[in-house]
Order: C-alpha cells, then sequence, then structure tokens
C-alpha cells in the first residue's frame, strides 16, 4: 500500500526519526511536504472563516489548523492524481505498532465500504463507551465509530473516492480530524479501528498550535463549541454510523453472492 507521510521541509529531524522507525518498504513512502499555517498569509483565513464560531475558540490555533488541511490535501490529490485505489495517510510522528502491517495486507484483500479509516484514535481511556461496532473486522481488530468524535489524523486509510469527496471541501467548519462535519458537507463515511495500530511518537509530540492561556477569556467560546458539537456534530455522527453500516451490509451481501 502507497504511503503518504507528512512532514514540514525544517523538521528534519521529524523526518529523519521516521525513517529510521518505520517498518514499510522504502519504495511505497512518499514524503509529502506539509504546509505550515504560521506561515501562511491572511489570504488564506477564508478557508476557516466560521471556525472560531464552531470549534476553535483560540486564534491562535485557526492558521495552523488551516495548514493541517492544506497538507492532508496535498495527499488527496496525490492519491487521485496518481489512480490510487487507497493509500495510508501518516504524520510525521506516527510509529506503526505490531498489529499493523498484518492489518494493513488484510485490508488490501477486504478493502472495506469506507472511505476513510483512522488508526490511529485513543488518546482518552473513557472514549471505550462510546464507540459503536459496525460489524465488520480485519486481521482480528474490530472496526467502529466513536459517538463522541475521534480526534486524529496521525494515521489512515482514505480511498480515491473518499480523497475525491475530501478535496471537495472548500471551506472547513472545523479542524481536519473532525470528520463528522466531512460527511455533514461531502457525505463522507468514516470510522476507525478500536485498537491503535499507530501510535504517536511522544518525543515528537508537535508544537506547531500553541495554545492560549487565557482560560476565563476563551470560556464563551468553549460554551458555544461544546452546544455545536452536541447538537450538530452529534446529529451527523448518527447519520454516518447508519450509512456506514448500510454500507458494510450491502458490501458483505455483494461479496457473499456466488
Amino acid at each position: 500500500m502507497k504511503t503518504l507521510v507528512i512532514n514540514l521541509d525544517a523538521a528534519v529531524e521529524r523526518w529523519d526519526r521516521f525513517c529510521q522507525a518505520s517498518q514499510m518498504p522504502e519504495n511505497d513512502v512518499v514524503r509529502v511536504s506539509a504546509v505550515d499555517g504560521r506561515a501562511l498569509p491572511d489570504k488564506w483565513a477564508h478557508l476557516s472563516k466560521w471556525m472560531h464560531l464552531t470549534h476553535e475558540p483560540s486564534k491562535f490555533n485557526i492558521m495552523p489548523a488551516i495548514g493541517c488541511f492544506l497538507s492532508h490535501r496535498k495527499c488527496w490529490s496525490r492519491i487521485v492524481e496518481d489512480q490510487l485505489p487507497y493509500a495510508l495517510v501518516l504524520e510525521d510522528d506516527a510509529r506503526a505498532t505490531p498489529l499493523a502491517g498484518r492489518f494493513i495486507s488484510e485490508y488490501e484483500a477486504k478493502t472495506p465500504a469506507i472511505d476513510w479509516l483512522k488508526l490511529c484514535v485513543h488518546r482518552h481511556r473513557d472514549r471505550v463507551d462510546s464507540q459503536v461496532d459496525i460489524n465488520l473486522n480485519i486481521a482480528g481488530v474490530e472496526l467502529c465509530v466513536d459517538m463522541r468524535g475521534s480526534k486524529s489524523t496521525a494515521a489512515y486509510i482514505i480511498t480515491n473516492h473518499g480523497a475525491r469527496k475530501a478535496l471537495g471541501m472548500t471551506k472547513i467548519l472545523a479542524p481536519i480530524d473532525h470528520l463528522e462535519w466531512l460527511h455533514a458537507r461531502q457525505g463522507l463515511l468514516f470510522a476507525q479501528t478500536r485498537t491503535n495500530l499507530f501510535e504517536p511518537d511522544a518525543e515528537m509530540e508537535s508544537t506547531i498550535s500553541p495554545q492560549n492561556n487565557t482560560s476565563l477569556l476563551r470560556l464563551p467560546a468553549i460554551l458555544r463549541i461544546g452546544l455545536v458539537r452536541r447538537t450538530i456534530g452529534r446529529r451527523q455522527l448518527k447519520a454516518n454510523l447508519a450509512a456506514i453500516r448500510q454500507a458494510v451490509a450491502s458490501n458483505s451481501d455483494a461479496t457473499s453472492t456466488p
């Protein structure tokens, strides 16, 4: 499977560390030059006109979020241009677990009806109860949908069909890891693995999005964002789950028909 790895040009140490830790064939790995949102001119701000209302209370994080979106967009364009059926997209701090190789091999044999499959999602232990099965497993790893929304773009498999849907997103209402908005705007179907197949390198944690520590000033925005997530966001998560289950069931019926 072709692997696209997002890496800032200035982050040479991160790229070297990824190459040393990677267990993937060199001919399958392509470095994709990341877009540094901190260096973007203001003309790009139009992409996230409403993000401060829906998801991001700190203006310091909006331009980095746009840079992240544009970096991943480069990967989607590459998938479409090269006519790849699917590809593994990694950020340069993602490290494969022992389960990753077998899972990816079996994915290529099964190719489930999912546009975007997250492989690195578990950052909070209390998330297990919110994960709903979709009656599909690959290499013994169950696939599910997190009904609280899973927040990570460190590692995922995206299909050509999914990349085309994602490329149709011309305005971003939230950081790219909030996939419920891509479902709402583009009909993208997303799921995740119950078990992390990639883990972030703790020594390479990103510092590209500085947080604003004035919590009291951010409180009104945080409350507003929480309301949006619990209404529109939850509704889209439920719609995605229903669509995923239908797609999986249809795909199973098609493969079982003689």
